[in-house]
């Protein structure tokens, strides 16, 4: 963030910028609703006078702790499947596109832990057993990343804005 707004106040010095929290799964309804101008974020559904464009793909990440889990990357599905897992969802679901895909192979992981926000993960792992952290990037505080092998995954993160 801090290089994007450097060249907004550069290139458009008259534009202020808001950033506010909000639910990937809604951000298009929210510019149709002209309540956000602007969102960037990893759902991709397509909606009338919403523009739509990748800005970045985001790798598949599975975070661990080192001090709990002896592992070694590239992990394994049957490690993965193995350990308890941490969840973000910003709707309560308990249940992601990981799940599914596991399902396909035939396997199935434990959430025991779900949250809607990304800052809550670092301060649960250790706790109840939970010990990893699924499907997210550069969580402070936990270490040991790792794609998996015989699983493929990225998101997109998309930039999308009203037409018109």
């Amino acid at each position: 963030m801090p290089g994007f707004y450097s060249t907004l106040a550069r290139e458009a010095p008259g534009v202020d910028l808001q950033v506010i929290a909000s639910d990937p799964f809604q951000d298009g309804e929210q510019m149709q609703l002209d309540k956000v101008d602007l969102a960037i974020s990893v759902n991709d559904q397509a909606l009338a006078g919403v523009v739509r464009q990748n800005v970045v793909r985001m790798p598949f990440s599975t975070l661990w702790d080192p001090r709990q889990l002896m592992l070694t990357a590239p992990l394994a599905l049957e490690d993965y499947v193995a350990h308890q897992h941490l969840l973000v969802s910003y709707r309560g679901a308990t249940r992601s596109h990981i799940d599914a895909a596991l399902e396909q192979k035939g396997l199935k992981r434990r959430v025991r832990y779900v949250s809607p926000h990304f800052s809550s993960l670092p301060y649960q792992t250790g706790v109840s057993g939970v010990s990893g952290v699924s499907g997210v990037s550069g969580v402070s505080g936990v270490s040991g990343v790792s794609g998996m092998s015989g699983m493929s995954g990225r998101r997109h993160a998309e930039g999308a804005h009203r037409h018109g």
